[in-house]
């Protein structure tokens, strides 16, 4: 599982259930808070992955199934 407070930390996490019933929460792993660059820029080297990661939960909705896994990056 990825050790997401060493990446930057996670921003604007949302849950959702599936029409399976199945529960999964999405996050932003935020590398531009590493501060390269300034606030919110990320411009400066190295750059940081800012990947959207997805994770299904368990049955109980706090629990989790499985490991995190990554469903979008800006291209890098």
């Amino acid at each position: 599982m990825l050790f997401v407070s060493r990446k930057g930390g996670s921003i604007d996490p949302a849950g959702f259930v599936d029409s399976d019933g199945a529960i999964y929460v999405v996050w932003k792993i935020d590398g531009n808070n590493m501060g390269h660059g300034g606030n919110c820029n990320n411009g400066v080297e190295p750059i940081e992955p800012t990947p959207i990661m997805m994770q299904k939960m368990a049955a109980d909705g706090v629990n989790t199934d499985g490991d995190a896994f990554q469903i979008l990056d800006r291209g890098m």
